[in-house]
């Protein structure tokens, strides 16, 4: 516990409570598992944007002999699919069902 604890504990520990409750390690769990499905979510989401522009450029490239999506607009495409992205898991609730699954 982080008032009666040692310097040498609260340094080998990953999770250091500085008040005498262990309703914080609840809470620290829930926040952690909410930050790794955020970014798992947005990484799958990425990875498919990619996807989608990357076949449209190179069956673009071969159907039409020249690229359908000039640089700069697939730059916009990208960012706006990371921008609505990032948004939606921005607003994602918080739950203690969180402490179902393992990660």
């Amino acid at each position: 516990m982080g008032k009666s604890g040692t310097s040498v504990a609260k340094e080998a520990a990953d999770i250091v409570l500085m008040d005498d409750d262990l309703a914080g390690v609840v809470s620290a769990v829930v926040s952690g598992r909410d930050v790794f499905d955020g970014i798992s979510q947005f990484l799958q989401c990425q990875l498919t944007v990619i996807a989608v522009a990357l076949s449209v450029a190179c069956i673009g490239a071969v159907t039409l002999r020249q690229s359908p999506l000039q640089p700069c607009r697939s730059y916009g495409l990208t960012s706006s699919w990371t921008c609505c992205a990032f948004g939606s898991i921005i607003r994602g609730q918080r739950r203690l069902a969180a402490l179902d699954h393992r990660v």
